[in-house]
């Protein structure tokens, strides 16, 4: 798995937890979370064994780099919508 597969994979799961969030279903948003949260652990393995930077570094190209910035301008999105969904307080 290439870097910008382990962010599209980061993506994929912090939708699930948009859908679990909308769905109020809550055990199903505490176990995409926990995917979430591994994959991201296996992101920063990936970079660490492959010498990458947090910044990702050592990607293919301008495409890749664009991918990747929109990979994490998306799990931002579904982050901010999680965080309204189940603080409703705020």
């Amino acid at each position: 798995m290439n870097t910008i597969d382990h962010y599209a994979s980061i993506a994929e799961a912090s939708q699930r937890m948009v859908h679990a969030a909308r769905a109020n279903d809550w055990d199903a948003l505490v176990e995409a979370e926990e995917e979430c949260a591994a994959r991201i652990a296996a992101l920063q393995d990936h970079q660490s064994e492959h010498g990458l930077g947090a910044d990702g570094g050592n990607l293919s190209g301008p495409g890749d780099a664009k991918r990747r910035i929109s990979l994490l301008s998306e799990i931002l999105a579904h982050d901010a919508e999680v965080r309204e969904l189940t603080t409703p307080w705020l």
